[in-house]
């Protein structure tokens, strides 16, 4: 691998989420989103050449400008043009229905009784053409297809979000690169690796080995536990992490959930919430987060 690696440190990196999750300013302009249903997209005939460009923008562009881009933090797309008839779309995986839920439960308490509510779900975006104003930092063909091939990814696409319903932000390495994840994420880069693979399965070749990705991870020395959250110990144990961030926030804005994230690092606990399961997730003092902008291969 080729790096580009910008270790973080605490105060680094939770500025980021701080920015993320507390503030609503719009700063960014976000150009022209068409939506379009996968069903309605014209399919192809024979001898047309469909290109394939891989987009990447900074991430949360759109309230933010390109902000994120001082972080190595990016947004990453695919999009789908044909030569002939200049019909393209964009295809992007995001957090449904915010990217706020899909860091942060939903605690309510009733009847004596807390209940966390996750909505970490993740949907595929149909976008009709390619939005140059949000594509901003990387926008380039890497592949030719035919007919058939193109025909059927659009009915791959069709069907793409039953297999993949969550979006899962945080990746757990024991090291990265030299070492197969703990718990993988899957958040928009994973899923245009998803969509790579399935073209690479249908025999395209790329034009280029590797391509740039953008993610987070947290390290931790051992296997993460799983969590049963009908253990009542369990249920305490991720209970209580997710209270004490939301009462630090409520108590002292950004600078609590400074607070909290420190002593969390302290501890060496973390828990990770992944499609529908909790993993306490022992981190090393060390070195406990990661953000990384790096080539990735191609299938």
């Amino acid at each position: 691998y080729q790096r580009r690696v910008r270790g973080c440190k605490m105060k680094f990196l939770f500025a980021f989420f701080i920015i993320t999750l507390l503030f609503s300013s719009v700063l960014g302009d976000c150009g022209v989103w068409t939506p379009v249903d996968i069903r309605t997209i014209p399919r192809a005939v024979s001898g047309e050449v469909i290109e394939i460009r891989y987009l990447i923008a900074p991430l949360l562009a759109c309230d933010y400008g390109p902000s994120f881009e001082f972080l190595d933090g990016y947004h990453g797309g695919i999009a789908f043009v044909n030569t002939r008839t200049g019909h393209s779309f964009t295809v992007n995986f995001d957090a449904s229905p915010s990217f706020q839920a899909a860091i942060l439960p939903n605690i309510s308490y009733s009847n004596g009784q807390y209940k966390i509510d996750f909505l970490n779900y993740g949907a595929v975006f149909i976008y009709l053409g390619i939005n140059d104003t949000y594509w901003s930092a990387y926008n380039q063909p890497i592949a030719e297809i035919g007919f058939n091939v193109f025909n059927n990814m659009l009915d791959w696409l069709a069907k793409a979000n039953a297999s993949y319903p969550f979006y899962n932000f945080w990746s757990v390495y024991p090291k990265f690169p030299g070492a197969n994840p703990w718990i993988p994420n899957n958040e928009c880069f994973a899923f245009v690796w998803h969509c790579f693979q399935e073209l690479a399965n249908m025999g395209t070749r790329f034009t280029v080995p590797t391509l740039k990705q953008s993610f987070i991870s947290t390290f931790s020395p051992t296997a993460p536990e799983l969590l049963d959250i009908n253990n009542p110990a369990h249920f305490e144990m991720i209970l209580s992490f997710y209270v004490e961030l939301e009462k630090q926030i409520q108590i002292n804005g950004a600078l609590g959930l400074m607070k909290a994230l420190y002593a969390v690092v302290t501890e060496g606990l973390f828990i990770v919430r992944t499609s529908n399961s909790y993993y306490k997730v022992n981190l090393d003092k060390t070195n406990p987060f990661t953000v990384f902008y790096i080539d990735i291969p191609l299938p």
